[in-house]
């Protein structure tokens, strides 16, 4: 067993909550994920309080393509003093990480952002701002021939120590 605190995909430590939309067990996992089309929300109250003061970057939500090594959008916390920031990616067929600032929050008290993917594009919110990305113009429509799961959690962008080990 694994212990080091990563999955497959990623040198990162973390701890998540992966979507399984109308998902039973034994059922394969592409029936865990949901198609374009509708509304899909992911909304989350956190409180991040215990970080990396070096480097307080933090990953806390993030909506991903089925079968795409990399997200479609992902949530960053990166410390009090900057907004939240939203990567992107314009297309599913190339990682490009674009971004777009929402609003600031504080570490030491509990605040909430939503993730609405709707049938024109992605709305994001937090800090008390809310953006818009919409399919056509920031984001390719290619991104509406795909699947979709969100993912929750704790993200910070730091590999395990090299005291982690697999049991």
């Amino acid at each position: 067993m694994n212990l080091d605190g990563k999955t497959p995909n990623t040198s990162y430590i973390r701890s998540e909550l992966r979507e399984l939309y109308k998902w039973s067990p034994c059922d394969s996992t592409s029936t865990a994920n949901w198609s374009h089309g509708g509304n899909h929300t992911l909304e989350a109250t956190l409180r991040i309080d215990d970080y990396n003061d070096d480097s307080p970057k933090v990953v806390v939500g993030q909506i991903h393509g089925h079968d795409i090594s990399y997200a479609t959008i992902k949530l960053h916390w990166e410390g009090d003093d900057k907004p939240i920031r939203v990567i992107y990616n314009e297309k599913p067929s190339k990682s490009s990480s674009e971004d777009v600032d929402l609003g600031y929050v504080d570490s030491s008290s509990f605040w909430s952002y939503k993730i609405k993917m709707t049938d024109s594009g992605i709305e994001l919110t937090a800090g008390g701002v809310t953006k818009t990305l919409k399919f056509g113009d920031e984001l390719s429509n290619d991104w509406k021939d795909e699947d979709f799961y969100f993912k929750a959690g704790l993200y910070p962008q730091e590999k395990p120590s090299s005291s982690s080990k697999d049991v």
